[in-house]
């Protein structure tokens, strides 16, 4: 599975993916860190010609405002 990890996650949860066999993109790995919301769902959605990523973010404002069912 392709995740980003958003700033609000240590950077150990990229590393615990990374070690189960995912693809994993932090938003310090592409300089989104301090970038607003839309931008880093850009991001994920492909922007660049990527795959979409799954978000893994611990905000549960993040998901709601996107109406995103949490869980």
């Amino acid at each position: 599975m392709r995740f980003k990890i958003d700033e609000d996650l240590p950077p150990t949860a990229a590393d615990l993916l990374r070690g189960l066999g995912h693809d994993v993109s932090t938003v310090y790995d592409q300089g989104l860190q301090a970038c607003t919301d839309p931008a880093i769902l850009t991001a994920c959605q492909g922007g660049g010609g990527s795959r979409f990523r799954s978000i893994s973010t611990p905000r549960i404002s993040w998901c709601t405002r996107r109406r995103i069912m949490p869980g």
